[in-house]
């Protein structure tokens, strides 16, 4: 099953899916959805009322492209959502891009300089006197705030919708389902930045995949060691990094240990909770870390499974 964003949601891609035998739950733009999902969307019959937040869904027949080129119809379960939370933030981004284009309407040279589409939209560019009807000369314009354009926005205020193939899963599963996307965002946060995948400073085919299995094979020892120690990806790579034993002479060894290291010695049963240690010392904290990674039960649970 592929989960994905709106940028997957078009037909073509889900004839992909369907003519391989996959299913999908995909984003929808609520805002730009035909009139009778809007219609649908706006009906205040059929919710499940939750409090904060409500959903309801129905199956539809869409018509999808296959590989081939023909097109076929399938089966889609459509899940819509409504949530105070998400209207006051959808409210709150509006009114903030609102006073950004005010700003425009009052500065013209603030207008023409800027390349902010989002905001340019509530900005109404006439090349015509509204006061006399006089068309002006040159690039000379008369900026409004275009207040009707947020108010018909405001209407669509808190509406999440999903597409689905999964017809028999209830609307609150495939919502969970979708949210797990935000695992694979984060997880492009931690290749990017705590373990630097990128620029990559290699240019040949083998070396480019090389240094790709190598951060794929960080990453899953990143993920592994997060669901062992609980601990942030940030936090427990930080803590690697600044875990030292220097070496004094004689065999003896001055440690310095973030305090992230508390954690991690709770976890993993063997404390290194000490200034000075001998190598014999650390070899055996070595193999007792190595012994109980195999044998301690890791914490799981169905969301990192």
């Amino acid at each position: 099953m592929v989960v994905a964003d709106k940028a997957m949601n078009t037909a073509g891609n889900t004839g992909l899916l369907a003519g391989a035998g996959d299913g999908w739950i995909v984003s929808a733009s609520a805002r730009h959805a035909d009139a009778p999902t809007m219609a649908w969307l706006l009906d205040k019959r059929s919710w499940d009322d939750h409090g904060g937040w409500r959903v309801k869904s129905k199956t539809v027949t869409r018509t999808v492209t296959l590989p081939d080129g023909t097109k076929t119809q399938v089966d889609e379960k459509l899940v819509a959502r409504w949530s105070a939370e998400s209207a006051a933030r959808d409210f709150a981004t509006r009114a903030e891009m609102l006073t950004r284009a005010q700003k425009m309407v009052d500065d013209p040279a603030v207008y023409q300089a800027s390349n902010r589409r989002g905001v340019k939209k509530y900005v109404v560019a006439d090349d015509m006197d509204p006061a006399t009807g006089e068309i002006l000369a040159g690039n000379k314009q008369v900026l409004s705030l275009d207040a009707a354009k947020a108010q018909a926005e405001a209407v669509m205020d808190g509406y999440q919708l999903l597409r689905t193939s999964e017809t028999t899963m209830t609307g609150q599963d495939i919502i969970n389902r979708y949210r797990q996307l935000w695992r694979i965002e984060q997880t492009f946060r931690v290749s990017k930045t705590d373990l630097e995948t990128r620029p990559v400073f290699v240019w040949t085919h083998q070396r480019v995949e090389g240094h790709f299995a190598t951060c794929f094979l960080a990453l899953l020892t990143t993920r592994l060691l997060e669901q062992w120690t609980r601990l942030p990806a940030g936090q427990l790579l930080d803590a690697l990094r600044h875990l030292q034993a220097t070496d004094c002479g004689q065999g003896i060894y001055r440690i310095r240990r973030p305090d992230t290291w508390d954690t991690i010695d709770q976890t993993t049963h063997t404390p290194l909770a000490q200034s000075w240690a001998t190598i014999t010392q650390l070899r055996a904290w070595h193999t007792t870390l190595t012994k109980n990674a195999k044998t301690i039960p890791h914490p799981t649970t169905p969301e990192n499974h």
